[in-house]
């Protein structure tokens, strides 16, 4: 099994600290374990990454995730789901067509608007599927 070690940022206690995410697959499952100072804070095994991290975010909400995948507008179509095991996404606007410029790393930095809950993003994912159709 092939591990990654991705460095990330979150705001816990309204403090920014750094946090890793230890990143791993197999042909079944896909596996994330959040590391901050060297402690498991959690472990995640889902289908996909961006399920992982979902469920990694609705564990600890009150922490909150400086990550693409974190945003309100960013959500993975499933033919990103199936061939990057949810590592990537679309960064969408309402309005406007998903294109492959639009395309992120979940786990990339980004601080501007950061969703509540996972369940926030869904919301808005279905408001942009319907406004571009």
């Amino acid at each position: 099994m092939e591990t990654e070690i991705k460095k990330i940022f979150i705001i816990k206690d309204k403090k920014k600290e750094k946090a890793f995410l230890i990143i791993r697959e197999d042909e079944r499952s896909c596996y994330l374990t959040l590391s901050i100072m060297d402690n498991v804070i959690a472990d995640i095994v889902n289908d996909d990454f961006f399920s992982c991290f979902s469920e990694l975010r609705r564990q600890i909400p009150e922490m909150i995730f400086l990550c693409k995948g974190a945003k309100i507008n960013v959500y993975p179509s499933r033919m990103s789901r199936q061939m990057s095991r949810g590592m990537t996404a679309y960064e969408c606007t309402k309005g406007k067509p998903a294109l492959r410029e639009n395309i992120v790393h979940i786990f990339d930095y980004d601080d501007e608007n950061i969703s509540s809950t996972p369940e926030e993003q869904e919301r808005y994912h279905k408001e942009w599927l319907m406004s571009i159709t």
